[in-house]
């Protein structure tokens, strides 16, 4: 089923349900804000996140495109792209016993820094899993280079205990100390505040906090993002040490050296598929 709403700041909604799952998604960003299987919150959802037209909402799944993090070649470029604080438009819904698929669009939007003649599709399936596609089309005569991201924020018991094990032996840069190249040592994430870019990690993850195992599987991307802020998210207007403490970034990604060439009326797709991981 999928029901349209208004939010907090009067935000377009999307509730969407299938037998043993339900999803908000805000047209706002094309944002998952909360998505539950089988009862259970998966995401994390600040409770001071600003719901205002054109500014990014705390939590849930932000879309970092057409660049993750600061604009290649322009300083006054915002922040992980455009598509996180742009109106998207509502393309296809379908329904079924099984499942339930949206499928939105983002065609003019960027204003100064817009990338001419490229869009974006975000499609959204709900079943027993979520599962998000992230296509960028190229419909001009160059290529166009991206960087992109699912900033996936996930609910874990407590951040400091938290065990990846496909990152165990990973290459990752630290983008805390100028891109400086390492290796993860064993499958605990260290303590926040951490801000890593992992380099050809599996494309499944299973992320460990104790008390549940999540799986995140990855298509078309070779880099995966962790972050957390710790003590520095008091820092921010909304969030808070204590509320990173609950929270981990566990990013599907094209960041990094792992940006992407779309060729000439081409396209690339970035896919993430989480669930809870029940073997």
């Amino acid at each position: 089923m999928i029901e349209f709403d208004r939010g907090a700041g009067g935000l377009p909604l999307i509730r969407m349900s299938a037998p043993q799952a339900t999803a908000t998604v805000c047209l706002q960003g094309a944002q998952v804000l909360a998505c539950q299987l089988k009862g259970e919150e998966l995401l994390w959802l600040s409770p001071n996140a600003d719901y205002e037209l054109g500014r990014a909402i705390r939590g849930g799944i932000p879309l970092c495109w057409p660049w993750f993090g600061a604009h290649p070649d322009q300083p006054g470029a915002p922040n992980h792209g455009y598509a996180r604080t742009a109106l998207w438009q509502v393309a296809t819904t379908e329904t079924s016993s099984t499942r339930t698929f949206l499928q939105l669009k983002l065609e003019q939007a960027g204003g100064p820094y817009a990338i001419p003649d490229c869009a974006a599709t975000l499609s959204i399936t709900l079943d027993e899993k979520l599962h998000l596609h992230l296509t960028t089309a190229n419909r001009s005569k160059q290529p166009i280079r991206i960087s992109q991201a699912f900033h996936t924020y996930l609910k874990v018991a407590q951040s400091d205990s938290v065990d990846i094990a496909a990152l165990a032996g990973c290459r990752y840069l630290d983008k805390r100390h100028n891109m400086q190249p390492n290796i993860q040592r064993g499958p605990r994430i260290p303590p926040a505040p951490i801000d890593r870019i992992y380099l050809q990690p599996p494309s499944r993850v299973v992320i460990d906090d104790g008390s549940r195992r999540l799986r995140l599987e990855s298509e078309g991307s070779g880099s995966t993002v962790v972050w957390n802020p710790g003590d520095e998210a008091d820092a921010l207007k909304d969030m808070s040490a204590e509320m990173a403490q609950h929270m981990l970034c566990v990013e599907t990604a094209n960041a990094a050296e792992d940006s992407r060439t779309v060729p000439p009326h081409g396209t690339h797709t970035l896919g993430m598929t989480l669930s809870q991981d029940i073997e």
